[in-house]
């Protein structure tokens, strides 16, 4: 291979990684609000009851576990996700929680009898 022809490849590999980078890259950057709240704002979740054994959902024990219950949430907000710190009330009926991104959350959990029901 030709010096320039050397050269050509490098740029082009170059060019190609940096582009397979920003495919990457930039839907993650997508997904995130382009400015931080600064006032509360009210959103619309949807709550979808899990199991924590799908293969077996009438098991709710889980040596000293004892499961109440699981939701699967979603919103359309670009602000809703990502949440990693999380704590209840003492009643367990008050969850506040902290996203990634740095968005708050307020939640009321609802349970039906003693399972967990909806958010």
């Amino acid at each position: 291979m030709r010096p320039s022809s050397r050269r050509a490849s490098r740029y082009l590999a170059a060019a190609l990684a940096a582009a397979a980078a920003g495919l990457i890259i930039v839907p993650a950057l997508a997904d995130k609000p382009p400015t931080a709240l600064d006032r509360p704002i009210s959103t619309t979740i949807t709550a979808i009851p899990i199991d924590f054994d799908r293969d077996n959902p009438d098991r709710k024990e889980f040596g000293k576990l004892i499961f109440r219950g699981g939701l699967n949430l979603f919103a359309k907000s670009s602000y809703f996700g990502g949440y990693s710190a999380m704590a209840l009330d003492p009643s367990g009926t008050n969850l506040i929680a902290i996203s990634d991104a740095g968005s708050w959350l307020r939640a009321t959990l609802d349970y039906d009898g003693r399972n967990l029901s909806k958010a």
